[in-house]
């Protein structure tokens, strides 16, 4: 069930988001839930499971060409 909700937004940012949602062809309102829905769902998630497995570490030989990427990969990953 949807339920009216009122904000006040100054007005050159309610007609910049207008112009946004309408060049993607969204309504206001969807970008608004999303948003809401995207900052509610994250707050719960850690930096570490956020991130975790994001990540790629490059090819040996260009861990063994820079030392400093050699040294933090010795410390936290193997």
């Amino acid at each position: 069930m949807k339920n009216k909700l009122t904000l006040y937004v100054e007005e050159p940012v309610v007609e910049q988001a207008k112009s946004y949602a309408k060049r993607r062809k969204v309504a206001l309102s969807g970008l608004v839930e999303d948003h809401l829905r995207s900052l509610t769902d994250s707050a719960g998630t850690s930096f570490v499971d956020k991130w975790s497995g994001k990540f790629r570490l490059p090819e040996e030989s260009a861990i063994e060409k820079d030392p400093r990427l050699a040294e933090i990969v010795r410390k936290h990953v193997k």
